[in-house]
């Protein structure tokens, strides 16, 4: 349980695929708790939001996507992918149409 912004309460759930990610996540995820703020004037003027939009799967699949991504999706190919439920490996047939980001 966080204290946060106009004495709000947030509650971080550290969840992981089973204990032993749990325990190598937990630091990580700690140091996310204690970073937790209200944003400043700097953040706001930075934060920009993500669009999602649905196109055709090229042929160089999810490595060829990332390439078009924003630079500000950081390991683009790792998150497109668990954006269409197929992370951390699958496939999907070219020309499928895909959920992808556009700022």
């Amino acid at each position: 349980m966080i204290s946060g912004p106009q004495n709000h309460r947030y509650l971080f759930l550290h969840l992981a695929k089973n204990v032993q990610a749990l325990r190598r996540t937990r630091e990580a995820m700690l140091a996310v708790e204690r970073s937790f703020r209200t944003m400043k004037e700097d953040d706001r003027r930075l934060a920009r939001p993500w669009h999602i939009q649905e196109v055709a799967l090229p042929k160089g699949g999810f490595a060829e996507l990332a390439h078009r991504a924003p630079a500000s999706l950081e390991r683009a190919e790792a998150q497109l992918r668990l954006l269409n439920g197929v992370y951390p490996a699958g496939e999907i047939r070219p020309g499928t149409r895909v959920k992808t980001v556009a700022e």
